[in-house]
């Protein structure tokens, strides 16, 4: 099982998620979104990185 707490690097509000098997088991807040800063473009030169 993955457990991942940190605060939101946009306001400073807990975020709390648990994954097990590529399942979301548990995300607070609901509807969290991220944010990956490497272009688009840029995603296929390392496929696993991305």
């Amino acid at each position: 099982m993955v457990k991942i707490e940190a605060p939101c690097l946009d306001c400073g509000e807990p975020i709390e998620l648990e994954m097990r098997d590529g399942e979301i088991l548990k995300a607070d807040p609901k509807g969290i979104m991220g944010y990956v800063a490497v272009p688009f473009w840029k995603w296929f030169a390392d496929i696993p990185y991305a």
